[in-house]
């Protein structure tokens, strides 16, 4: 029997040793495994933060862009603002102007635009009431030197300020708030040189 127990020792030594191989055989690989697994989410960590910093940084980038972007939309906003009130203004300053500083501008402005041919002047009745003594006679004279006739008509105009010029039944509309309405732009570039350049 000493036989048998000899090769059964031998057998048992044999798996042991077959088993252990195979346990540090598996060891080895789990621990490759494991450091594969550990080097791949370092890498994944890694591309995880990098992303999260760009992200972060372009995050910061567009809320620094918006910011300065409502920043200038609110001074563009401010100075279109001021520029409408100062025009505002402007309006209504000479529309308040004293008879003679009014009609010395009415008296320019007629100078530019009086024509040669037959025509006649309209005036709001406003201003058909305050008329200076002798402004008739001034318009006629500047229609004469222009080569026609001017004459003051007895309808009022429909406007505020200013006065209708009318060449055969074609009405040249030189009314003050007419004026800054067409001349607006210009109006407004004169204002913005003059309050932020």
């Amino acid at each position: 029997m000493a036989g048998v127990e000899s090769i059964t020792n031998a057998i048992i030594e044999e798996a042991r040793e077959n088993s252990e191989k195979i346990i540090a055989d598996a060891r080895s690989k789990a621990d490759s495994i494991i450091k594969d697994a550990e080097t791949a989410s370092a890498e994944i960590i890694h591309e995880a933060e990098e992303k999260a910093r760009k992200a972060s940084a372009d995050h910061k980038e567009r809320v620094s862009s918006q910011k300065d972007r409502k920043r200038r939309e609110a001074i563009l906003t401010g100075k279109q603002e001021a520029i409408s009130h100062v025009i505002d203004l402007t309006f209504e300053r000479l529309k308040d102007l004293d008879d003679d500083a009014y009609f010395a501008m009415i008296e320019k402005l007629a100078g530019k635009n009086i024509q040669p041919g037959k025509g006649e002047i309209l005036f709001s009745e406003k201003d058909l009431k305050r008329l200076p003594e002798g402004f008739t006679e001034k318009l006629q004279e500047m229609a004469s030197d222009a080569g026609g006739e001017l004459s003051l008509s007895s309808d009022t105009a429909p406007i505020e300020s200013g006065f209708i010029l009318r060449y055969g039944g074609i009405d040249l509309n030189l009314s003050l708030s007419a004026i800054f309405h067409e001349k607006r732009a210009k109006l407004q570039d004169t204002a913005r040189a003059a309050l932020f350049d």
